[in-house]
């Protein structure tokens, strides 16, 4: 029989199960900022290296658009590589079924 519970089913209290889920949001919350902080850094190193167009007004715009850009495309492109990572170093089987996850009958 199924428990619709799964705190009851693994055996811990409620409390646990929020205390875990809370670090794992601050653990989160706190490599993102981590990764962003570095990828700033990397841009302003990165737009250094750029030439630098005439019209002044053009290149502080271009300069705005670099800096929200890259560093959130970059973070994106770092959590996939890390829970790709992560898929492949695994101990435990991939479910076996379908692309959908539909249990065939």
């Amino acid at each position: 029989m199924r428990s619709d519970n799964p705190s009851k089913s693994s055996g811990e209290t409620p409390l646990v199960n929020i205390t875990s889920g809370c670090l794992y949001a601050v653990y989160v919350v706190g490599l993102s900022a981590g990764m962003l902080f570095l990828n700033a850094l990397f841009c302003l190193m990165i737009y250094s290296l750029l030439p630098k167009p005439d019209n002044e007004q053009m290149a502080s715009r271009v300069g705005q658009l670099f800096f929200f850009i890259v560093p959130l495309v970059m973070l994106i492109v770092e959590w996939n590589l890390l829970d790709r990572v992560r898929r492949l170093f695994r101990s435990e089987p991939l479910p076996q079924g379908n692309i959908t996850g539909k249990e065939r009958r």
